[in-house]
């Protein structure tokens, strides 16, 4: 669960091209993890 709402932040801070952090940077970036974009896609 954690994951996919972790991948869900990124893809919105990608799609707004805003970082809701305080140090100004995007998550992946402060926290060295990528997300799994694949978690966000629906079940068929």
């Amino acid at each position: 669960m954690a994951a996919r709402i972790y991948a869900r932040y990124c893809k919105t801070e990608v799609r707004l091209g805003y970082t809701f952090g305080m140090s100004g940077k995007p998550l992946p970036e402060v926290t060295g993890l990528e997300p799994d974009i694949t978690l966000l896609r629906k079940a068929a």
